[in-house]
């Protein structure tokens, strides 16, 4: 009885740990994208800079 509620929380720690891992990586992935997408939006948009703030504003 003891063992298995020692394997069933560990279990939940496990799937608590992943779900941090998960949510930090999701959370660096999304900044990331957001630095490349918005420098690649500085050098090479048509519509200037301006434009493209109020748009990564509204996108993000």
């Amino acid at each position: 009885m003891f063992n298995m509620f020692k394997v069933a929380g560990f279990q939940k720690t496990l799937r608590t740990m992943m779900i941090r891992v998960g949510a930090a990586l999701t959370l660096l992935a999304s900044l990331f994208s957001f630095a490349t997408v918005h420098a690649v939006g500085e050098t090479w948009s048509p519509l200037g800079s301006g434009m493209d703030k109020e748009v990564y504003a509204l996108a993000f």
